[in-house]
Formats: C-alpha cells, structure tokens, sequence
C-alpha cells in the first residue's frame, strides 16, 4: 500500500511539473538565429500575458463550477416537499393532470423516480398505473421523472411493451406510451429534481417514490411497489407520520452501518465489520435489519 501511494504521489508531482508553464522559452524561430533583446523582451511578456490569462480564466471555471454545486437540503419524513422544477413533460394523462410545480393543498402526489434502462422501474409501471387509475378522482396525481434525454425517453416509450397477459395478446402490442399514457410522465436532464428528492433524502436506488401529503410535507419514501397501504392510509387521512418517521429513520441508520460495514470489507478489515454489526445488533437495533443487505454482507465475510 505505501508502496502504492508512494507511486501515487510521484505521478502526481510528475504531473503537476509537467504542467507548470515554462517561461522564458521563446517559440522556435524556424532556425533564423538569435532575437534582439527587444523582440526577446516582447515575447517574453507576451507569454506572461497568456500564463496570467490562463489564471484568470481557470479562476472563473472554478468558481462558474462553484456556483453551479447545488445547495442540499436534507429531506426526510415529515419534511416540506420540495417545489417541482421540472424540464419536459411528456405524458399528462391524457390532458386529465396539469404540470406540478407547488404542491396544492388537500391533494396526494405520488414523485416517483426512474429510467429507462432500469428493469424494476419498467415492471413497476403496471403498478403505478393502476395506481393512477385507482385514485384519480381522490386527489392523487403521481408524477414520474427521469434524467434522462427526452430523445431517450420517446425511444423507449414507442417500443412494445414485453410479454402478454393470459388472455391474448393484448399486452404485446401495446407500447410503453400506451401503459403509461393515465400519468404524468416526465424528463429533468439538469438533475433539479433528483438533487432535490434523491440526494437529498440520501436514496441512491431506483425506482422510489415520495408521498406528497395534504399538508405538502413527505409522509413516505419507499419503492413503489410497496406503497398501497401508505397511500390509501394517507388519502384517507389515516396514516401516523410520526410512527412511520421513527421507522424511517431506524432503517436509514441500519443502511448507514452496513454501508460502513461494506465499506470496512473492501479494506479487508473484516475482524472489524463484524465487531460493528455485533455491536449494532446488541444495541436492540436486530429487527430493523434488511434481510438481504445482511445476507450479501455475509457472503462477502464468509
């Protein structure tokens, strides 16, 4: 390892060297011979000039990449939902739903994130339209978005959707326009509102969804295969936030310390990752496991 970084560090140098602006090289003068001190002079300022030039531009670069770093604001249960700022909308169920931007009162978004080259995302389309269908006179809209291209997303959506259903073939001539056409379905490319909802509320895996409640605050935040129960509790007003917060955040700690324990894995310290999930576990925190994350932690011990 030292061995590593030592090589590291020399090719960092190396490099830093190689890239430093050599002044007082005047350019090759094509075999004329020698310059006056005056032409020498100017060439030598001139070069100074594009070395200060340089600067200057480099330092605008940082700070035009400074300034264009979101600003993060952590997003949990129970927190205002962010305002929507979405670049394309490309499918509004039929003209039934209008663009979202500020969530209105005493209404049920559902945000879910997704791509096209994502597999769990596809199969969840089904779902989410029955879903759309199930509640649209009940004041749920469900708003899917993906940061993709739009040259990208109406590429996938004009291919047939896969399969078909016992009854025929009803299922493989439809395209994945024609299943999604009964909800909103869009593309943010600038990342806004994956900045503002994934990140934010430290969700790395597609697809998820957000509940929007009636209050414009996040009553959830899951997979959008799991949340039948959430959403007919929250439309009719029978959902305790405060239960589901504390649950959230137990989860949220347990894939922190097993992000940590992977991480601790990589480095071969495995005496060490042991340690942490025994200890997090005589801590009383056993239930809030995953199943499946302890599982591939296990493999990689074992």
């Amino acid at each position: 390892m030292h061995h590593v970084f030592r090589f590291l560090s020399l090719t960092v140098i190396v490099s830093t060297i190689c890239c430093l602006p050599v002044p007082g090289i005047a350019q090759d003068d094509g075999g004329k011979g020698d310059k006056s001190k005056q032409v020498e002079k100017g060439e030598k300022k001139s070069e100074e000039e594009v070395v200060a030039k340089k600067k200057n531009a480099d330092k605008e670069e940082a700070k035009e990449e400074k300034q264009e770093e979101p600003t993060i604001i952590p997003l949990t249960i129970g927190s205002p939902a962010p305002q929507l700022d979405i670049e394309h909308w490309i499918q509004d169920g039929g003209g039934h739903f209008s663009k979202v931007s500020e969530f209105e009162a005493d209404k049920v978004y559902v945000v879910e994130f997704w791509a096209t080259w994502c597999g769990p995302c596809i199969a969840s389309m089904p779902h989410i339209a029955e879903i759309q269908e199930k509640y649209a006179d009940r004041g749920v809209q469900v708003v899917s978005i993906t940061r993709e291209a739009v040259e990208t997303v109406e590429k996938f959506l004009a291919r047939e959707v896969r399969g078909a259903d016992d009854s025929g073939d009803e299922d493989a001539t439809r395209t994945y326009r024609d299943l999604t056409s009964g909800y909103c379905l869009t593309a943010d490319p600038d990342n806004s509102s994956s900045n503002d909802y994934m990140r934010a509320a430290g969700q790395s895996g597609i697809p998820c969804a957000f509940i929007v409640g009636k209050d414009a605050k996040i009553e959830w935040i899951g997979h959008p295969m799991s949340m039948d129960t959430p959403l007919e509790k929250i439309v009719s007003d029978q959902w305790d936030r405060d239960v589901y917060e504390a649950q959230f955040v137990a989860k949220q700690k347990s894939r922190t310390m097993l992000a940590g324990v992977s991480q601790l894995l990589r480095k071969g310290e495995s005496e060490e990752a042991v340690n942490v999930l025994r200890t997090y576990v005589n801590e009383g925190n056993f239930d809030q496991l995953d199943p499946q994350s302890v599982n591939s932690v296990a493999w990689s011990i074992y």
